[in-house]
């Protein structure tokens, strides 16, 4: 099933990721080498990621992993407030 799932992402022109914090920690507190790795893959390939409900620094952690793993891609972290300073 992943394969396919592999496979068509592979084909779409956009892909964008919208997920919460939660979502991010999960992932970051991970043990599964495998699941990383394949979020790892799917982050890569987005056109743009939404995050919502989610700490300044998880949003800094989506914006390092993408910018060390794809630095020719643009990265824009937008906040609502003060504590959002640390994803700058």
């Amino acid at each position: 099933m992943l394969e396919l799932i592999k496979s068509k992402i592979r084909s779409i022109k956009a892909l964008f990721m919208v997920m919460p914090g939660s979502a991010i920690e999960a992932v970051m507190q991970s043990t599964d080498l495998t699941f990383q790795k394949d979020f790892s893959d799917f982050l890569i390939n987005c056109n743009g990621v939404i995050l919502y409900r989610s700490s300044p620094g998880q949003k800094a952690q989506i914006v390092e992993f993408v910018s060390k793993h794809q630095p020719s891609k643009v990265t824009l972290a937008i906040g609502d407030g003060v504590n959002d300073v640390a994803m700058i």
